[in-house]
């Protein structure tokens, strides 16, 4: 116990050094010192890496009738490579890889770009090299714009004007009758006094910017919450917008961040309606009765900029790049492939003749987003980022963008889910090093093997050196500046990591019961699977251990492994479809008279768990009862006890490490999963918190601080399964 202390006390104190060492003056302004600005173009570097939206940099590989990316090209020597992103705050984090050295440029929502300009990641740029200027829209020109603060700050002007756009309301044209006016078919759990008809299929962007959504249909019907402007939030008047969103989680089939998943869901008919970009309705009506429309209440939206990184690897091709989208061809081909309207007003008399008959109709609807139109244009709440500062009278009140963070995933809970990767490596030479050594006269090898047997530690030592310094770097170190990031803090503005200590994540933890709520519900289902699989498990283990004959012995534990021989993601996804409604189970309980439907419950988890776990539970226990001696049972019985006191008095005792070792298992991985989580359930667990936090809120001490409760929960659990003796069942 006296080392366990000793190692947290050193652990605390190089979490001390490390935060106090890395502290620095990160900025929490709009950017006071002068941005770097680029004010020529010269020759072309030959590549070019970009940050975009789907839809926005096609390349002819979707439809060969949509390629504006080959031309460019064509035209400037500079070879173009695109990584989408599903989120703003994915697009930040992808920008500020490698020191924002990695990317050239963005397609920047209002939500990102707010940041990256704060945070000094992108470059301003001089408008006079971009003749498309002229053209641009009015609310959006760079210098007279009514509607241009995401891109132009402090005289400053961070990049070029390229699609703007509705979040409208989509909806199934032959299920939602009478056409929906307003947003509360999607925030209403009864309409007209009675039950929403659209309850569970419905749909919302899986976003913190989504609660400016939940603000402009309460600016409508609260007006007493006072709100003027959706992303100018008061304490009150966010709560409100929350409690909104809470609200309507119930009525909702999924939340969706990668815009086919909507699509997909329109198709199946699982999601009747709920909130859109251009691009789903676009390619939702190619097989679903689809439409879209502007409520009474009004919408929030988007102007998308292209940005250039301020240490891009290929400037003037950037520079090129953002010169060549301005063209109102260009944006022409963008507006009729993702539906949205081109900044330059030149390309929307270009889109109207792209489609063909009844193209000037089209392009003057929101399925285009009224391209051209300045009073639509200028009902947009478009995405920006959350203050601190209001902007008028109530000063530094209102929320910033790390509150509405927070509050979002109070909101969702866990979000839909999304990559994995493998690694494999392989020891090319192996022969020719034994062969080497074959080689090697005897005379050396016995000196060198002697010389190691007079010297044991340094023997040691040579053989446990290289894994021992990976341990410790690798391993330990990881830990280490975990610990240390665990006690920083994102900057509320810039959304960039300030490295000072500090005790705020903790006291989040602490202080939000949503958090709390999430490491009891993720422990209580880990002990829950760790003791239903060691129910499941004892039968099937000693069975194979105690009484099966020796071959049938050898089919009971293949078939105990062979479930692991599948991929992990294919048996989840079973299970997802034996478990999900009209699926398996239901039909089995249907025929039985019940209507039983678990679909994404957390019994539908627990027993996905359960499932995926048991085979780690039941080896442990089966290798413990192999150990038993037969002779203790055999003297067990001659002294009178029977089979109940035989083994509640002898065997259990031996096994009880072996139940042990199992139970870490299935603990541990269930404590630490969240694949399954999002794929068969809707409640969050400590790892969807964790992803969340590093992928969706882009809050990385954030992350750090809550990875420690799982670690600090597996601590205390090993510490009483080293008492119990399970490792030696390991």
């Amino acid at each position: 116990m006296r080392r366990l202390t000793t190692a947290c006390a050193v652990m605390g104190a190089l979490a001390f050094v490390a935060a106090a060492c890395g502290s620095s003056n990160t900025p929490s302004g709009g950017g006071a010192a002068a941005p770097k600005v680029y004010n020529s173009i010269g020759q072309g570097e030959g590549a070019l890496k970009l940050i975009a939206w789907n839809g926005y940099t096609e390349d002819g590989s979707n439809d060969p009738n949509y390629d504006w990316v080959h031309p460019f090209e064509n035209q400037t020597g500079c070879k173009v490579s695109v990584k989408y992103a599903d989120t703003s705050d994915e697009m930040v984090t992808l920008m500020r890889q490698g020191g924002g050295s990695v990317y050239d440029g963005v397609s920047a929502s209002g939500n990102a770009t707010n940041k990256l300009i704060a945070g000094g990641n992108v470059a301003a740029i001089d408008p006079a090299l971009f003749p498309e200027f002229t053209n641009v829209i009015s609310p959006l020109q760079p210098a007279t714009g009514t509607n241009n603060s995401h891109y132009v700050v402090n005289g400053y002007v961070y990049g070029v004007p390229y699609m703007y756009g509705p979040n409208f309301l989509m909806y199934n044209t032959n299920l939602v009758k009478p056409a929906p006016k307003s947003w509360d078919i999607t925030f209403e759990p009864t309409l007209n006094g009675k039950a929403n008809p659209y309850a569970g299929k419905l749909t919302a962007y899986n976003d913190p910017i989504f609660i400016a959504d939940a603000a402009v249909y309460l600016k409508t019907h609260n007006p007493s919450l006072g709100i003027t402007n959706p992303y100018e939030l008061t304490s009150d008047q966010l709560d409100a917008a929350v409690s909104l969103l809470q609200a309507q989680k119930p009525l909702l089939a999924k939340y969706w961040a990668l815009y086919t998943d909507e699509i997909d869901g329109f198709n199946n008919k699982s999601i009747v309606a709920g909130t859109a970009w251009p691009i789903n309705l676009t390619y939702t009506k190619d097989s679903a009765p689809a439409a879209a429309v502007i409520p009474s209440e009004g919408v929030t939206g988007w102007a998308d900029t292209w940005m250039i990184s301020a240490n891009a690897p290929h400037p003037n091709c950037m520079l090129e790049w953002m010169k060549y989208t301005m063209e109102p061809k260009v944006q022409a081909e963008v507006g009729v492939w993702y539906g949205a309207a081109g900044s330059n007003t030149k390309s929307c008399d270009l889109i109207a003749k792209s489609l063909g008959k009844g193209g000037a109709q089209l392009v003057n609807s929101v399925e285009y987003s009224f391209c051209g139109n300045v009073d639509f244009l200028n009902s947009l709440y478009l995405w920006r980022t959350p203050q601190a500062a209001c902007g008028d009278d109530r000063g530094n009140t209102c929320m910033d963008y790390s509150v509405w963070s927070q509050k979002w995933t109070e909101i969702t809970g866990a979000s839909e889910g999304r990559r994995l990767s493998l690694a494999t490596a392989s020891a090319p030479g192996l022969v020719d090093v034994v062969s080497d050594e074959a080689d090697r006269p005897a005379g050396t090898r016995t000196r060198v093997s002697a010389f190691l047997f007079r010297h044991p530690r340094l023997r040691l030592g040579g053989l446990l050196g290289a894994p021992g310094l990976w341990f410790l770097v690798v391993y330990l170190g990881a830990l280490v500046v975990m610990y240390a990031t665990a006690f920083w803090h994102l900057d509320a503005f810039t959304g960039l990591v300030v490295k000072q200590f500090s005790l705020s994540n903790f006291k989040r933890i602490v202080d939000v019961p949503v958090y709390r709520n999430v490491i009891l519900r993720t422990a209580g289902i880990a002990a829950a699977v760790a003791l239903t699989d060691i129910v499941l498990g004892f039968p099937v283990a000693y069975y194979a251990a105690r009484l099966a004959p020796a071959r049938r012995r050898t089919a009971v534990l293949i078939a105990i492994v062979l479930p692991l021989w599948a991929n992990y993601l294919v048996r989840i996804f079973a299970w997802k479809l034996i478990l999900s409604p009209g699926g398996l189970l239901e039909w089995l309980f249907a025929k039985a008279g019940m209507h039983v439907t678990i679909g994404s419950s957390l019994v539908a988890v627990w027993i996905v768990f359960c499932y995926l776990w048991l085979p780690y539970v039941i080896l442990p226990i089966y290798a413990a009862l192999e150990r038993v001696p037969g002779s203790l049972l055999e003297a067990s019985s001659d002294l009178g006890a029977r089979g109940w006191r035989t083994f509640r008095k002898v065997v259990f005792p031996l096994i009880v490490p072996g139940i042990v070792a199992g139970s870490i298992f299935a603990f541990s991985l269930t404590l630490g999963d969240y694949i399954v989580v999002q794929l068969v359930g809707k409640s969050a667990f400590i790892g969807n918190v964790i992803y969340d936090s590093v992928g969706i809120a882009n809050d990385i001490p954030f992350a750090a601080a809550f990875a420690l409760v799982p670690l600090a929960i597996m601590s205390i659990y090993l510490f009483v399964a080293w008492r119990l003796g399970a490792f030696e069942a390991l």
